[in-house]
């Protein structure tokens, strides 16, 4: 769900910039407080952005509920708003939301991926605290290995690596990657190796984790 694309979190606030415009020229029209709410949603899971994170999916949940309240009927709109209620914790609305989208009528391989996830809200299968919580604490994590604390950076991403149910459903290769470079400057090349093992199989095309793969058996 994280993204690394080039887009740069600049090019995004300009797009949101221009969609407010259109808005305010066509107040009824629905896809641009979507389109406004979708590039906010961007922005928070960008791994560029993730600083970002919780101001970015309130104002993305404010302006696609805005979306729904002029289509009602919107599958993008409710399933995208589901998604964002269910990494902020909010997961009885995000199940209130998710029933609407199957609702719609979806194919089937679709709906019964989504039922998945209503099943395990039903049963309680969550992460330990809501998703957004643990992004903040990998943006904070990822500042402070910038910053030369390694030590305290990798603590931090071992803590969220604990909660399974969290790692399952955001595999996030950066965070095997940056614990790579944490170790790797401590001075434990082995779990260095590890890790940076870990980046590749979830992305062979971590182009960073091979290369510090490739420099640490120099």
């Amino acid at each position: 769900m994280l993204d690394k694309k080039d887009v740069e979190v600049p090019y995004l606030d300009r797009k949101i910039n221009y969609l407010k415009i259109f808005a305010l020229l066509e107040p009824e029209n629905s896809r641009f407080p979507l389109e406004i709410g979708m590039t906010y949603f961007d922005k928070g899971m960008r791994l560029s952005g993730l600083q970002f994170t919780t101001v970015s999916l309130y104002r993305a949940e404010k302006y696609i509920a805005s979306a729904v309240q002029l289509d009602p009927d919107s599958r993008d709109a409710l399933y995208n708003l589901g998604e964002i209620s269910y990494i902020l914790g909010k997961y009885d609305q995000a199940k209130q939301l998710w029933r609407r989208v199957i609702e719609t009528g979806l194919d089937e391989s679709v709906a019964e991926k989504l039922d998945k996830r209503l099943q395990r809200i039903e049963q309680g299968l969550l992460s330990h605290v809501p998703a957004v919580d643990y992004l903040e604490v990998v943006a904070t994590a990822f500042g402070l290995h910038q910053q030369g604390e390694d030590e305290e950076a990798s603590a931090l991403l071992l803590d969220v690596l604990e909660d399974s149910v969290f790692t399952a459903e955001f595999p996030i290769p950066e965070i095997w990657y940056v614990l790579g470079l944490c170790y790797r400057n401590m001075g434990m090349p082995k779990y260095a190796e590890d890790y940076l093992k870990e980046a590749l199989s979830l992305d062979p095309d971590h182009a960073d984790a091979r290369r510090a793969l490739e420099d640490l058996n120099a």
